[in-house]
């Protein structure tokens, strides 16, 4: 066996549109994904990834929350799936936060 390194990923966000929310974004928190796999010696040339992540997510977003995926294979057989989860929270915007927002557009705050 070996210890393979798991293959980049071609999109690798650092944030996740939000909608319905003040925030506009949500950092992603990446950290449960592996640096390394264990395999049969040899077996790193056919080791891939998927991610599986949604164009923008609805308001609220809790800090923690499992936002997306990354599956990763060996070939045609699965090893394993690592969930990506939100890095901060992105609560659902309010008409107080609306009105609030923009009123520091029209007096040149924001």
């Amino acid at each position: 066996y070996e210890a393979a390194p798991l293959p980049a990923l071609e999109n690798q966000p650092l944030n996740l549109a939000v909608q319905g929310s003040a925030a506009g974004s949500v950092p992603l928190d990446w950290s449960a994904l592996p640096e390394t796999v264990l395999l049969e010696k040899g077996g790193a040339a056919a080791l891939r990834t998927e991610l599986t992540l949604p164009e923008a997510l609805e308001a609220p977003v809790q800090k923690g929350q499992a936002v997306g995926s990354v599956t990763v294979y060996a070939g045609e057989n699965l090893l394993d799936t690592y969930n990506i989860y939100a890095a901060a929270d992105a609560p659902k915007l309010t008409f107080p936060d609306a009105f609030g927002l923009l009123w520091q557009s029209l007096c040149g705050l924001g």
